[in-house]
């Protein structure tokens, strides 16, 4: 599950094709101006085609586990919003 205490080397340590860093990938890349390589590079997916990999696989609404990862960073992303509008 989600963890927003995550420090830049848990996620280095975790496998490159993981399903959180696809979302997060795909996320950052939906919300933000980052270049593909510059995430890849800070989420420590290898080759920044796997940012492009990932972002496909979350839009076309792969596996479940990456559609409930998507929902929970969704409402992480709204609750946290909604919290600076307050």
């Amino acid at each position: 599950m989600w963890r927003r205490d995550w420090e830049a080397n848990q996620l280095a340590e975790t496998r490159k094709g993981a399903r959180e860093k696809e979302v997060l990938a795909w996320w950052l890349c939906q919300h933000t101006t980052a270049r593909r390589r510059w995430v890849s590079q800070r989420l420590g997916m290898g080759d920044e085609s796997r940012v492009t990999q990932a972002i496909g696989r979350v839009k076309r609404g792969g596996p479940r586990e990456l559609e409930r990862l998507k929902s929970r960073l969704e409402q992480i992303y709204e609750s946290n919003n909604e919290e600076v509008e307050a």
